[in-house]
């Protein structure tokens, strides 16, 4: 029963860990002002960050001129207003979880950091090879792997022939956004990876686990 509580809590921990990554990065602001500098359209940096405000539910319009964005892109930018709201709420729901689970182990006296750092010593390598491989797939082929992200999240193709879209936000961004992202999960999952190691070790070392919360 401890094995079942503590992989639910792994996997929440993981969903949270994932959600909460790709959340922060989208709307970290000097991520933006960098690629904005970087491509000689710091002008844009305001529509940037109206766009933004936008996604993640805000303000109403997604641009200070109703006339700034066609209303295909409108369309577009709804949908992925959706997709953020969606996971915020996954997000939000597996911090809960992983709470609830959390007190559940408490109550039945298992040793939840061993139990919990076994788990997530898995269950983060393999995401670690997940993410490793995901990245070969990118440097591969990343129009590709775009185009895929967008055939299964999105019910238009509105991306591929976007105007404005493509200013504000670039093919380029997506590429060094995919980069930020997947460094910041190989570079979190080691250290959970060592911190769960650590833990596992020192209670080996000791005659038995029954003390270890």
């Amino acid at each position: 029963m401890r094995w079942v509580l503590g992989y639910l809590a792994g996997f929440s921990v993981l969903i949270l860990f994932v959600t909460a990554g790709i959340i922060f990065c989208t709307f970290f602001e000097p991520f933006h002002r960098w690629q904005h500098d970087r491509l000689g359209t710091s002008d844009y940096m305001d529509a940037t960050m109206v766009l933004l405000d936008y996604t993640r539910g805000r303000r109403d319009t997604p641009a200070i001129d109703e006339a700034f964005f066609s209303i295909p892109e409108s369309e577009h930018l709804v949908e992925a207003r959706q997709l953020f709201a969606a996971l915020t709420t996954t997000r939000n729901i597996s911090f809960f979880v992983l709470l609830i689970i959390l007190a559940i182990m408490a109550l039945c006296k298992c040793p939840i950091r061993f139990t919990l750092a076994r788990s997530l010593r898995e269950i983060f390598a393999g995401f670690m090879i997940i993410t490793l491989i995901l990245a070969g797939l990118m440097i591969w082929n990343f129009d590709h792997v775009f185009d895929m992200f967008h055939l299964i999240l999105f019910d238009n193709d509105i991306w591929s022939t976007a105007e404005r879209l493509a200013v504000l936000w670039p093919r380029e961004l997506f590429i060094h956004a995919a980069a930020f992202i997947g460094a910041l999960w190989v570079l979190v999952s080691a250290l959970i990876i060592t911190i769960a190691s650590v833990i596992i070790r020192r209670a080996k070392d000791n005659a038995g686990f029954g003390g270890f919360l």
